[in-house]
């Protein structure tokens, strides 16, 4: 049985002061499944175009038996040198223990840049930092929240498209008002000191083991 699970860097789990990947909810499954093979493919700052892109490549090239879809914050987006379908994403992909992968996405970043309302690009890029600010400056000045919430609800669907055929789960992190139809995680679990790593509501290591309990109890029941 193959797992994908797929989102931001609430997925991913390498965050700041937290580079252990055996702290993450895509780990805390592969040990729930040992027989199953588990990868993460979350990517930091990811926005749900992006994550969309990657779930289509999860599909045509793992195959999964089971997806884990996460849903990020709409204002995001992302730029790219080489369309994300064309750049061979399984060359970023390691296998980090017998039954667990996931994205070495520093690597990604040489063809694809990723941007949040509140940070400029994420390191790799080679942009000066004028650019960056003049990029990022431009796309929220000329798109308004609705065009890019419309942009991130179509991810979203799309997602939901590809996975009509799939068993999988999909779940909001922050209770943010957007896609109330899914599980949220800070409605479930809760944003508070026990679970939390930092002040962008990352996971601790305690936080991550009760979300892949959550999704192994209410999202794989059947597996």
């Amino acid at each position: 049985m193959k797992i994908v699970c797929v989102g931001c860097s609430y997925t991913n789990g390498l965050v700041t002061g937290q580079p252990d990947y055996t702290k993450t909810y895509p780990y805390y499954l592969s040990k729930m499944f040992p027989n199953a093979e588990v990868y993460n493919l979350g990517i930091g700052a990811a926005g749900n175009m992006l994550i969309d892109i990657i779930l289509e490549y999860a599909i045509n090239s793992i195959k999964p038996n089971f997806v884990v879809r996460q849903i990020t914050n709409p204002n995001r987006f992302f730029t790219f040198k080489k369309d994300p379908r064309n750049v061979g994403i399984e060359n970023f992909i390691r296998q980090r223990e017998k039954n667990y992968y996931d994205f070495y996405p520093l690597s990604l970043q040489k063809h694809i840049f990723y941007w949040t309302a509140k940070s400029l690009v994420h390191s790799g890029s080679d942009y000066t930092f004028n650019q960056q600010v003049r990029i990022r400056n431009q796309f929220f000045a000329n798109y308004p929240k609705e065009i890019i919430q419309y942009l991130s609800d179509t991810a979203v669907t799309n997602s939901e498209v590809q996975l009509k055929d799939i068993p999988n789960f999909f779940f909001n992190w922050n209770n943010h008002g957007k896609y109330k139809k899914f599980d949220t995680i800070e409605n479930i679990i809760g944003h508070n000191e026990e679970n939390i790593h930092d002040k962008s509501n990352h996971y601790n290591a305690t936080g991550n083991k009760k979300v892949a309990e959550y999704i192994r109890t209410q999202g794989m029941s059947n597996v």
